[in-house]
Order: structure tokens, then sequence, then C-alpha cells
């Protein structure tokens, strides 16, 4: 029987210096990636960002674009 791998979102959550970021780029090792602020997400077609690459958003309590994070999530 053949099953599909289905890939999940990581969420990282943590207070200030706590290494949220730092953990987020081991997770990702060699697989190239994005780092966005949460108040600007350049990344608007989430269909044309490749799957196989990573996106990081930061600061996400300080005026999030709550719609392109969602379309993101989601979408991915």
């Amino acid at each position: 029987m053949l099953t599909k791998e289905r890939s999940r979102n990581i969420i990282i959550v943590g207070g200030y210096g706590s290494g949220k970021t730092t953990a987020a780029i081991e997770i990702m090792g060699s697989r190239p990636f994005i780092l966005m602020q949460a108040n600007d997400i350049s990344l608007k077609d989430i269909y044309s960002y490749p799957k196989t690459h990573g996106i990081i958003i930061e600061d996400v309590h300080f005026k999030p674009d709550k719609v392109n994070i969602l379309n993101i999530m989601y979408n991915n």
C-alpha cells in the first residue's frame, strides 16, 4: 500500500531571547529558506514559492499581516 507523505507546518513559540529563530534555522538544515517579519510579508503569491523551501516568520506579536500569514500556513 502506498501512502502519501504529508508536510506539516511547525510553529515554535517562546519568549524574547529564547532561541526560536535559531531553532527554526537548525530545523531547516541545508534546505533553502526565507526569513520575514510578520508585519512585512513580502511573499504575496504562495504558489510561486517552491514547496521544498522553508519560510520563517518572526515577530508575530507586532502588527502582523494576519491574512498573508494564514494564507501561507493553509496553502503550504
